[in-house]
């Protein structure tokens, strides 16, 4: 975990912009960032203790877990709602430390454009025979697009849906 500038004889950093739509799979993947200044033995304690906060305090399933270069580490959480409530709950505490989640396509070297609104949509009522991906993306076709359905919630009687606002794409 030690970082270094790779000498003089390094090759100069580059920005790099992609364009089109990378397919949304790590959606259940959360980076814990923290302000605080850490020795790397510092870093790796605290991103145990992150793991059991999250596991016990927030009680959510941590699937796995690693270090992560812009940030403390990188969590698996057993879903995107799981990963969703914990960022928006950010900052959290441990003691004296504290820390954030971030998506983990919205670390630090992400920049978010402020015509893209995502969020969460819940579809109230909803019939289960139509509880299948093709019938969610027609229910939310008139408003926006599907990112992610929560297929796994147990309720009977509604329907939990990610989607990125339709007039937040610019033809």
């Amino acid at each position: 975990m030690e970082n270094e500038d790779g000498g003089p004889n390094r090759r100069a950093r580059a920005t790099v912009c992609f364009f089109g739509t990378p397919a949304k799979r790590h959606e259940d993947f959360a980076i814990a960032i923290t302000e605080e200044d850490l020795s790397p033995a510092q870093r790796l304690a605290f991103m145990n203790e992150i793991q059991d906060y999250i596991r016990v305090v927030a009680r959510k399933n941590v699937i796995s877990y690693s270090p992560h270069p812009h940030g403390i580490g990188i969590y698996r959480l057993e879903s995107p709602c799981d990963r969703d409530t914990l960022v928006f709950n950010s900052p959290h505490s441990i003691g004296d430390h504290s820390f954030s989640l971030a998506n983990h396509d919205e670390a630090m070297n992400y920049r978010r454009s402020i015509f893209a609104r995502v969020g969460w949509v819940m579809l109230v009522g909803y019939s289960l025979d139509y509880k299948e991906i093709h019938f969610i993306h027609q229910a939310c076709n008139p408003i926006g697009w599907v990112i992610h359905w929560h297929s796994n919630d147990s309720s009977k009687d509604r329907v939990l849906v990610k989607g990125l606002d339709r007039l937040a794409v610019v033809d």
